[in-house]
């Protein structure tokens, strides 16, 4: 009995239904799925069988030929020239190659026509689970009008979470716009401009902590508004494992302005402590009767960054229909805040009483400039989780490295008697002999920053994202924070200073928290 299944098992193997090489018994665990010809709506009727394991190392070739010939061949043929898996430059890892086309088919390769041969001669099995189709293109095969089909495993694991509507794994370039809606944390100042109500005593007017005096200018952060910019972004992605990108961001300008004149009727001044009397005091520029004149302040900050980055996969997690890849990034990264305020304010005398005489004007300027740069190195992880089309990733970021502080003070006093030349004077009101200069130094700093982006792949090509950006700068120097309020005002108009050394310079620091909206699309080619 056992000699006659013998022999009925050895005549089937001999009728050559289905022959595959010896290459694949190398691999006894590799499993084998045939399809059947009522699988298939081709009216060529075909038997084929797929040798297909994600962890094969080496190539595994089958062959299949059309049910009930006569000639079945008895060993394997060699293997097809690779032709274009879909979505690369070569073979998507882990995807079944083309099939052998006879001479009298044969066609001039090009990109639609490789990728969809590649598609439609491969059965089902062939193609791994979660790699994306083109458009209209089935898994089933066409109807071939050949008798035998030579696939062939690449021996690499399936490329499956580089993003199902990626431009593949192998080599991908990419470009990526956003538009940028931030706010950067206000600079705080000390109060600049304060008014009286009329009939206030001149000893009283504009001093701090008198009766109905009022801060009308700073004590207060400035440019704290909104701010649009744009970010730009371009990488390359060699293969599933890693990919390298250069990024600059920068915002537009902010400004603000502040200006007060004298009316006729109002009292302006500009609040301070003098040390001199050891007493709060004001210099005014604005009060009826005896003071016309006007102050003119404005303020200025720009920010903006750039840095390169090098990604490497960590691990891949599929879920619930959800896919999740978890990268380690690091890199070189470079921010710029550039800050600057500036104060111009005139007086002209119009009291015949007073103690200079009327028309004398007198034209003071104080400046403060600051500039933080920080260069470090950047690491961080990133997360991002599929569904379908739709993504959400999350970038954590830390800058570790070097600030540079640089503190620009300047000022200076024009006066003008009817009658006489100008005369200059170094030093204005805020800004005198005592504290200008230029100032410099290198200190340690971090830069964390978070970056979320809900996206959604449009295409293969092309995908679309709205996110949220939040930055923190460490320590960090900026004008209004430079300006010292205790003056002595014995060494103005270029005389020698007497008493206290008032106003001085001292590095002031401050956390800057930067924080907004980004929407932008990315194309891969």
């Amino acid at each position: 009995m056992a000699r006659g299944w013998y022999k009925i098992v050895a005549s089937w193997l001999t009728a050559g239904l289905l022959t595959t090489s010896s290459a694949s018994a190398a691999w006894p665990d590799t499993p084998r799925v045939s399809r059947s010809p009522d699988d298939f709506s081709t009216k060529a009727s075909l038997d084929y069988a797929v040798d297909y394991s994600p962890t094969m190392s080496a190539p595994t070739v089958t062959t299949a030929r059309r049910k009930n010939s006569q000639s079945p061949p008895q060993v394997a043929m060699p293997a097809a020239p690779m032709l274009q898996d879909y979505g690369g430059s070569k073979p998507r890892a882990g995807s079944i190659l083309a099939k052998q086309v006879p001479k009298w088919q044969e066609k001039p390769p090009t990109a639609s026509n490789v990728r969809r041969a590649a598609y439609d001669s491969a059965p089902a099995e062939s193609v791994p689970r979660g790699t994306p189709l083109p458009p209209s293109v089935s898994r089933h095969p066409q109807s071939p009008m050949f008798d035998d089909i030579q696939y062939q495993y690449t021996g690499e694991p399936a490329c499956t979470d580089c993003g199902p509507y990626a431009a593949g794994c192998d080599d991908v370039l990419y470009v990526r716009g956003e538009y940028l809606l931030w706010w950067v944390q206000g600079d705080r100042t000390p109060p600049l401009v304060t008014t009286s109500p009329p009939g206030t005593a001149r000893e009283d007017a504009g001093v701090l902590f008198r009766q109905g005096t009022e801060i009308i200018y700073g004590d207060e952060g400035i440019n704290g508004e909104a701010r649009s910019g744009i970010r730009l972004t371009a990488g390359r992605q060699w293969d599933d494992e890693s990919r390298i990108e250069a990024e600059w961001f920068a915002l537009a300008d902010a400004s603000e302005t502040y200006t007060g004149a004298a009316d006729g009727s109002n009292i302006l001044g500009r609040p301070f402590f003098n040390l001199q009397t050891f007493e709060f005091d004001a210099y005014l520029f604005a009060y009826p009767g005896e003071i016309v004149g006007a102050l003119n302040i404005e303020s200025e900050s720009k920010f903006q960054g750039a840095g390169v980055m090098m990604t490497r996969k960590l691990g891949y997690l599929e879920r619930g229909g959800r896919n999740s890849r978890f990268d380690f990034l690091y890199g070189f990264r470079y921010l710029r805040l550039e800050e600057s305020m500036n104060f111009t304010d005139s007086a002209t005398s119009i009291d015949p009483a007073g103690p200079v005489p009327v028309g004398t004007s007198v034209l003071t300027r104080d400046s403060f400039a600051t500039a933080n740069d920080f260069y470090g190195l950047n690491i961080g992880v990133g997360t991002e989780t599929r569904n379908d089309r739709w993504f959400f990733s999350s970038l954590w970021r830390l800058g570790i490295g070097s600030r540079s502080e640089s503190v620009d003070i300047n000022g200076s006093t024009t006066a003008v008697f009817p009658g006489n030349a100008p005369m200059e004077f170094a030093g204005g009101l805020l800004a005198m002999p005592s504290n200008i200069g230029t100032y410099e130094r290198n200190k340690f700093a971090l830069v964390p920053q978070l970056e979320m982006k809900l996206g959604y792949d449009y295409s293969e090509s092309v995908r679309f994202t709205v996110g949220y950006d939040l930055l923190f700068w460490s320590r960090a120097v900026r004008p209004g924070e430079q300006i010292d309020a205790f003056i002595n005002p014995s060494q103005a108009s270029g005389q020698p200073l007497v008493g206290s050394v008032g106003p001085n310079f001292n590095f002031v620091e401050s956390d800057i928290w930067i924080q907004g909206l980004s929407i932008g699309g990315e194309w891969r080619f």
